[in-house]
């Protein structure tokens, strides 16, 4: 470390100022020989150390270990990327070799494995295939497909072909009118009677509950793959929808939706040339019966056995009743014009039924929804079973709004 020089103090005497002269002097000469010995063991050093890196200069040598550096990894690399790391390079590639066998070998043997084939008892011992539940690893684990197979629920269609009202009170009349005004005509001077004066009634819809409850585990809630609520809600959703549709056909309507089956207004075609087939002439009795103003919108409504029956039966010129067209060229299928629904809920063509109905619904039918339907989930009064509680509610009412929209057809 270089000495420090004593600075000279503003505040010294005459007496003071030769003696701090002097010190002064000595001070500047003891800062030049420690500079000069420092500046000496700084060549030796850099004498040194350029003996130790050998000959050129310091830039020289850095440059070269540089150079070094840069092959040794590269070497490194080029040992990393192979089988087994280090080694010579004959080596490596015989190690590569074997390790391809091996994992042939293995993929035969797991082959074996899938096939049952005879293997060491004690490795068979340690090992199981699907979802045993025996000790052991799983070879050939089960796979899961997160869906669920479930038969299909047919519902009737009746909803959706009919006028639907939504309803805020328990009761929704409407009024409806039964009869007609009449005219006559007369000479200039003839005096006429009083008209005919049109009758007018009412329809009520006095909706009652559809409800449903369904408990299940908590723990299948928990740890189920599939969301067991989901699939609950949409279960009951399938046999709220068939419930309703299947009284809408045939229900009493006391408490409960007036049937179509079961009106008594509606008229009726009978036919009556045979018990169990439906003929072409009772087609088209029923086609002309039906007021043509309705013809428009009016639908055929059967049960699939029934549509089955129809395709065997012809016209009057031997050609097919049901137009074989519609299935090909993706078109509802019809008869007379008029497109077939199916409707499972009705009855097949036997001795005293009604297996076909021919309705225009959005001028023949309607139903009153007071409340959708509604879910609600019940976590606390089964918990001592560890159970969840599911509830289902749906409020409405149906009825036959104009029976002269309607046709029906019953077998003698």
């Amino acid at each position: 470390m270089l000495p420090e020089i004593t600075p000279l103090d503003a505040a010294l005497t005459l007496t003071q100022v030769p003696g701090a002269v002097v010190q002064l002097v000595n001070d500047v000469k003891a800062f030049r020989d420690a500079d000069a010995a420092v500046r000496t063991l700084s060549d030796e050093k850099i004498a040194a150390l350029e003996k130790n890196l050998g000959t050129g200069s310091i830039e020289e040598s850095l440059a070269k270990a540089n150079e070094d550096l840069i092959k040794r990894i590269g070497v490194l690399e080029t040992q990393a990327s192979r089988p087994e790391l280090g080694g010579e390079t004959a080596t490596n590639a015989a190690h590569e070799i074997e390790s391809r066998k091996q994992f042939v070998e293995f993929g035969e043997w797991c082959n074996k494995v899938a096939d049952g084939e005879n293997l060491d008892k004690h490795v068979m011992k340690a090992i199981t295939i699907g979802d045993s539940a025996s000790a052991g690893a799983i070879v050939k684990p089960p796979t899961f497909i997160n869906q669920l197979i479930a038969d299909i629920v047919e519902i009737s269609p009746i909803r959706a072909h009919s006028m639907v009202v939504p309803m805020s009170t328990q009761t929704l009349t409407i009024g409806r009118k039964t009869g007609n005004s009449s005219a006559a005509r007369t000479s200039e001077v003839e005096q006429i009677d009083e008209s005919t004066n049109p009758t007018f009634g009412d329809i009520t819809l006095t909706p009652t509950f559809i409800r449903a409850y369904l408990d299940y585990s908590m723990t299948s809630e928990m740890f189920s793959a599939l969301s067991i609520e989901s699939l609950l809600r949409g279960d009951l959703a399938e046999q709220f929808a068939k419930k309703e549709g299947s009284e809408f056909l045939t229900g009493s309507g006391k408490g409960a939706p007036e049937g179509i089956l079961t009106n008594t207004n509606i008229g009726a075609v009978t036919n009556s040339d045979s018990a169990t087939d439906i003929s072409w002439e009772s087609f088209a009795t029923m086609l002309t019966t039906l007021k043509q103003p309705y013809w428009n919108d009016a639908v055929w409504l059967m049960n699939s056995t029934t549509l089955g029956e129809i395709w065997n039966t012809q016209d009057g010129e031997s050609r097919p009743m049901l137009n074989p067209y519609g299935l090909e060229h993706q078109q509802p299928m019809t008869i007379l014009g008029r497109p077939i629904v199916i409707a499972q809920d009705m009855p097949d063509s036997t001795t005293g039924l009604i297996p076909l109905v021919l309705a225009n619904l959005k001028r023949g039918y309607i139903i009153g929804d007071a409340m959708d339907m509604v879910f609600q989930r019940d976590d606390v009064t089964q918990l001592r079973k560890a159970t969840l509680r599911l509830y289902a509610f749906m409020m409405n009412d149906g009825r036959v709004r104009h029976p002269e929209a309607i046709v029906k057809l019953t077998m003698a």
